[in-house]
């Protein structure tokens, strides 16, 4: 049986993930190779992980499973080895406990197979974030408005499923409490940004895939032809820059990164599906009601999107 161990590397940070994600680009591509039987992912080297990587991590892992080859880990040391269990990315026991990781808010690793799913994992977020964090109310707001938009998202455009409830392939979701921020992270394995753009828009049919990944954030660009607005990414976008968070996007090979300050994009190493991961601080204050009063159709105030959305649509009564 041929063996291929990928050693993993100390940290993965979001802010760093793609040049990190460059480096094991050829062990991606290396342990899809016919003659590979195991693949070994070696966790020993490692401090920490970001939920950008985590996510990153599991679909490679989900997609070699796909194809019969078995999918090994070596432990880190032990505080790493029980928070990469907690986060659900190597298999735990019931008793293990680490007080300094159940101390702060995390949401493990979530594979959701259809939109009740991805509500439920959606609404334990926004939970934790309410109650440990006590952000303000836009803030608030506008993480839930994101995190609801990325699901569906990933599900809608990335696995073309305009109508049906049940995806092909699972949507990962999965956040994490830092010192002073949160991170949440919402990923596919379907079609990407450049293929649902050209099936989607006209407008996109000769576009290159690094224009089309910016034009996605643009107001009414990413919409589907079942009605969609293309509202999601755009207003996600404007969050970001109003609370001085970031933005991260990998998809049909590119990497584009969105703050207050500018928009950059450059080439990525994710081709098959899409990414997406924003880190916002807990102190925050985003232009909720502005940013939704810039779409005809979104005219709410934060009190009326509390009282009656919050938390996820296709909530359990």
């Amino acid at each position: 049986m041929n063996s291929y161990i990928i050693k993993l590397p100390a940290k993965i940070s979001t802010e760093q993930a793609q040049p990190i994600f460059s480096k094991l680009d050829i062990d991606y591509r290396k342990s899809f190779l016919q003659e590979v039987d195991r693949v070994i992912f070696d966790f020993s080297a490692c401090t920490s992980i970001s939920p950008a990587g985590l996510i990153y991590i599991n679909m490679w892992r989900d997609s070699l499973l796909e194809l019969g080859k078995k999918t090994f880990y070596r432990k880190s040391n032990p505080q790493t080895d029980s928070f990469l269990k907690r986060m659900n990315l190597i298999p735990r026991a019931d008793s293990d406990e680490d007080i300094a990781i159940t101390e702060k808010f995390f949401y493990d690793i979530h594979c959701c197979k259809n939109i009740h799913e991805c509500s439920r994992a959606h609404r334990d977020i926004v939970s934790n974030v309410v109650i440990k964090g006590s952000v303000p109310d836009e803030t608030y707001c506008a993480i839930d408005y994101m995190i609801n938009e990325l699901w569906d998202n990933a599900g809608v455009h990335g696995y073309e499923c305009y109508d049906a409830e049940t995806y092909p392939k699972p949507v990962y979701i999965c956040a994490l409490e830092h010192d002073s921020c949160y991170e949440v992270c919402i990923g596919d394995r379907g079609q990407g940004i450049y293929k649902s753009l050209q099936k989607n828009n006209k407008r996109f049919q000769d576009i290159n895939k690094k224009d089309s990944v910016k034009a996605a954030v643009q107001n009414g660009i990413s919409g589907h032809p079942n009605g969609s607005p293309g509202f999601g990414l755009y207003s996600a976008a404007e969050f970001i820059r109003g609370g001085n968070g970031t933005l991260y996007i990998w998809s049909s090979g590119c990497y584009l990164t969105i703050s207050s300050k500018d928009d950059r994009i450059y080439n990525g190493t994710i081709t098959n599906g899409t990414l997406v991961s924003f880190v916002i601080k807990k102190d925050a204050v985003i232009p909720f009601e502005e940013t939704l009063n810039t779409h005809s159709k979104c005219h709410q105030s934060t009190k009326e999107y509390i009282d009656e959305m919050i938390g996820g649509l296709f909530d359990e009564q």
